[in-house]
């Protein structure tokens, strides 16, 4: 403590603890595919599920499922059960492994993944963009340039695909110009506007080259309705 002559007082301590009272268990299942599909059982009334990826909050919602669209790779996952008494209860934790063995896409509000089966390339290539906004100034007493480099990042991604059927193409191109998913075999994922469409048609099938554009968004789903 401080007096009114700013002189303090030698350092104190004390002791306290914290219990929690974690009521009944929540059991976790998960379903790792392209997303991760998460299921869980409890018999408690109270229903205000925190939901976490490596450890980090990604969602809540008053329901029993929750799906993680933005991800791929091996991840964890565990959901936390808000009691009204201020105590929590907690789930097991289950772990596995998204993957896709095509680029996939889907509209970033949900919806159906659409997969780019082929290619009119033997060898599809995917090409990545990145870059920061930065500038150069001379200032006096410099003989070179002074380097200022810009938090502000761009990305984009440019990919190849074809379509054999007709209603193929026209799902795809309802996508134009929206906001999506885009998961890659090797691992990427771009969530942005699907931008920069172009086609080539011929007698056998619709080939496309299209971009997309990196957008900021929050890796938080509130689902608080179930």
């Amino acid at each position: 403590m401080q007096n009114v002559y700013g002189l303090w007082s030698p350092f104190g301590a004390i002791t306290f603890s914290v219990e929690n009272d974690p009521g009944e268990t929540i059991t976790l299942d998960g379903d790792f595919s392209i997303d991760a599909a998460l299921s869980w059982e409890t018999n408690q009334s109270t229903a205000d599920f925190l939901i976490f990826r490596d450890e980090a909050l990604i969602g809540h919602t008053a329901g029993s499922r929750f799906v993680d669209r933005f991800v791929l790779g091996e991840h964890s996952y565990y959901v936390i059960n808000r009691l009204p008494s201020g105590n929590y209860s907690r789930s097991n934790t289950v772990t596995g492994r998204l993957c896709v063995r095509r680029p996939t896409v889907a509209p970033i509000e949900g919806g159906e993944w659409i997969t780019l089966k082929y290619s009119e390339k033997s060898m599809p290539e995917q090409r990545f963009t990145w870059s920061r906004m930065h500038s150069l100034r001379h200032i006096a007493g410099a003989k070179w340039p002074v380097l200022e480099i810009s938090p502000y990042e761009d990305l984009s991604g440019t990919y190849d695909a074809a379509f054999l059927c007709a209603c193929d193409a026209a799902a795809f191109r309802a996508l134009r110009g929206k906001a999506v998913i885009m998961k890659s075999r090797d691992g990427k994922v771009v969530i942005g506007a699907l931008v920069n469409v172009s086609e080539v048609v011929n007698a056998f099938y619709l080939s496309t080259q299209f971009t997309i554009e990196q957008i900021h968004w929050e890796d938080y789903v509130d689902d608080a309705n179930g």
